[in-house]
């Protein structure tokens, strides 16, 4: 029998973005992502209101750095996506609403692959050209 998690990895590779995070201490990682969703997380407080986010799920073993540590998306942190129309964008890193997390795991069991969370409006900072 397939491992259905692995299915999963194949389907998410094809549908994917070549992207990089850029940590806040200027350390980066390259990864493939591919975006989930964009919701309107509800803010509860005396006055309630919504954040747009931007969910995207990257594979695991793309966060490990080189001493074998992994670098799970954090405060401060940018993502930054080469787009389809040949664009590079970049998107600062939020919090889901419901945990207060940066990331959380994308399917049941963990280890596999992670969903984390950017502000939904990306900053142009280039094109596949190198402008």
């Amino acid at each position: 029998m397939t491992d259905p998690y692995k299915q999963l990895a194949r389907v998410a590779g094809y549908l994917s973005f070549s992207a990089t995070l850029v940590k806040r201490d200027g350390t980066s990682v390259e990864l493939s992502v591919k975006a989930e969703r964009t919701d309107d997380e509800r803010i509860e407080s005396q006055y309630p209101g919504s954040l747009r986010v931007r969910a995207w799920s990257a594979d695991v073993s793309d966060l490990l750095r080189e001493d074998g540590s992994v670098c799970y998306p954090a405060d401060g942190d940018r993502l930054r996506v080469a787009c389809r129309d040949g664009v590079l964008r970049e998107y600062s890193t939020a919090r889901e609403s419901a945990t207060s997390r940066y990331w959380n795991w994308r399917y049941g069991a963990p280890g596999n692959r992670i969903v984390f969370y950017t502000k939904t409006e990306g900053i142009e900072i280039g094109n596949d050209a190198g402008s």
